[in-house]
């Protein structure tokens, strides 16, 4: 059972590194030849100096983002599972957003796995399609088995990548579950223990934002032994 790069046009905003480390890197600049700086050398030859702005006029504001108003639900997951997430605010709100509705989806996924409650709607309210039927799938296996997962799961190296149109976006992170141990859940007896040599698994998911404002995981791929995760 054991088992937040973000582009808009060609801004780009990384996150990744250590927990709270946020590294943001900027895509605008020019091609590294000095083609921007010949510019605005040529710019200044020959002509006459521009008029200066009025005084009066106040520079004009970004709009701020749209409170975001959508009620989410109240996950719990099992105290047994501990789950870590490396910082990944990014600076842009969209991708920011992005990143937390990934991380409820994760949340919702183990809340079921951790309770077996297979009529809780936190796993339906973040996840839909391809994404939806693979996690339903995974609880249900643990669910035959009486099987539950318990100890430390980290999430970290988060990436994001927002599509042109900004109604849907991938994300990819690494998971690391060199703490983890399966148990029966009802005896709390170990099945499995934890393997501290276990190798990252990478996730790249794709994610669309729904008419309430929730962005929903519709796909969701595993790399397991991901290199990019080391």
């Amino acid at each position: 059972m054991s088992r937040r790069l973000v582009r808009r046009g060609r801004v780009r905003v990384a996150v990744a590194g250590a927990v709270s480390a946020v590294l943001l890197l900027g895509g605008c600049s020019g091609d590294g030849n000095g083609g921007d700086d010949e510019i605005a050398a040529d710019s200044d030859n020959g002509r006459s100096e521009s008029p200066q702005p009025d005084e009066t006029e106040e520079p004009a504001e970004s709009p701020a983002p749209a409170e975001d108003t959508v009620e989410r639900p109240d996950i719990q997951v099992a105290d047994f599972l501990t789950l870590e997430f490396e910082e990944a605010e990014t600076g842009d709100p969209v991708a920011d957003a992005v990143l937390a509705d990934t991380q409820g989806q994760i949340e919702a996924t183990y809340e079921v796995l951790t309770t077996h409650d297979q009529e809780n709607s936190s796993i339906g309210f973040y996840n839909k399609g391809q994404a939806l039927i693979g996690e339903m799938d995974f609880i249900e296996s643990a669910i035959d088995q009486n099987a539950t997962s318990g100890g430390v799961m980290r999430f970290y190296r988060w990436d994001v990548e927002l599509a042109e149109g900004g109604a849907s976006a991938t994300v990819s992170y690494c998971r690391d579950f060199t703490e983890v141990y399966d148990m029966d859940i009802d005896t709390r007896e170990i099945i499995q223990e934890a393997d501290p040599d276990a190798l990252p698994t990478r996730y790249l998911t794709r994610v669309e934002k729904n008419g309430s404002g929730v962005w929903q995981t519709v796909e969701l791929q595993p790399e397991r032994k991901s290199e990019q995760c080391r």
